[in-house]
């Protein structure tokens, strides 16, 4: 039986598309993940060091593979320089994430089904703050928040009559009170705690963003209708790397759509593609 260690993807995104592939290699032989600090959680591994004789590389760097170089079998997508370091080479899905995701699963005998579900524990469920059945959580902030982040959430959480809630990750407290003024901010949460108060909300709307992943796959996960999480998208596309069935909000009129670059290359004084009206999000919110 093989011994397997996957390198998980840093973004946390990323993290909850690689969610069908990790739990379908986990069913082959013994598994440990290596990555962020949440990602024991995330995908209920061992984290602890072990002797695989395979390496599954779903983070594309080529640090990920000369880190792992020793292990006699090492699975991944080329680029980055490093496609000399991979026994397997898996060529990425021209369509979603979660395919190239599920092609790398695919190399090591795994099928893995998505779309990505995350259930909190009842221990989670008790330590989550509380939300009321019609709130509304907001996830306005995003690692590329230039091209990524929608502008309007302050605007848009003023006409909700109370019923706004904000979240956002570690370490971007201030940042999210900024944005939300006189509204309710929840804590930074570890990510089974997160996911525990974002499927209490009526409705999740974010960013393409990994609290959007997370909340969409716990909110599957719940046996919520995925379309009550809404996306906003920008320089980014839903059919490439969004939440899997959720409501999208996207104005595709800009040639360099999408561009996937951390800074906008126009010269504007705001990102336009990431100009959509807030009154085009609260008609989809009613």
């Amino acid at each position: 039986m093989s011994e397997f260690l996957l390198r998980v993807p840093d973004h946390l995104g990323d993290g909850v598309m690689a969610i069908p592939a990790v739990q379908a290699i986990a069913t082959l032989g013994h598994a440990h993940v290596v990555g962020p600090s949440w990602a024991g959680r995330m995908y209920d591994l061992d984290t602890r060091p072990a002797s695989p004789d395979t390496a599954v590389l779903f983070k594309p760097s080529f640090s990920a593979a000369w880190t792992h170089r020793h292990i006699k079998r090492r699975v991944g997508t080329p680029g980055d320089w490093r496609r000399w370091l991979l026994t397997d080479v898996v060529h990425p899905s021209a369509t979603h994430r979660i395919e190239t995701y599920a092609a790398i699963a695919a190399a090591v005998g795994a099928e893995a089904k998505a779309p990505p579900t995350f259930i909190p524990s009842k221990d989670e469920h008790d330590r989550a703050p509380i939300l009321a059945p019609d709130d509304i959580l907001l996830l306005p902030l995003s690692k590329t928040q230039a091209t990524v982040g929608w502008p309007h959430f302050r605007s848009l959480a003023d006409q909700l009559n109370g019923r706004a809630v904000f979240a956002a990750g570690p370490h971007e407290c201030k940042a999210l009170k900024a944005i939300a003024g006189p509204h309710r901010c929840l804590p930074a949460l570890p990510i089974g705690e997160f996911a525990a108060t974002a499927i209490q909300a009526a409705t999740v709307v974010g960013n393409d963003s990994g609290l959007a992943h997370l909340a969409s796959a716990a909110r599957r996960g719940a046996g919520l209708d995925p379309g009550t999480t809404h996306v906003i998208f920008g320089s980014t596309l839903p059919e490439k790397t969004g939440p899997i069935g959720s409501t999208n909000h996207h104005q595709l009129t800009l040639k360099c759509q999408p561009c996937y670059q951390k800074k906008c290359q126009l010269k504007h004084a705001a990102t336009p593609c990431l100009d959509i009206p807030e009154e085009a999000i609260l008609e989809a919110l009613v």
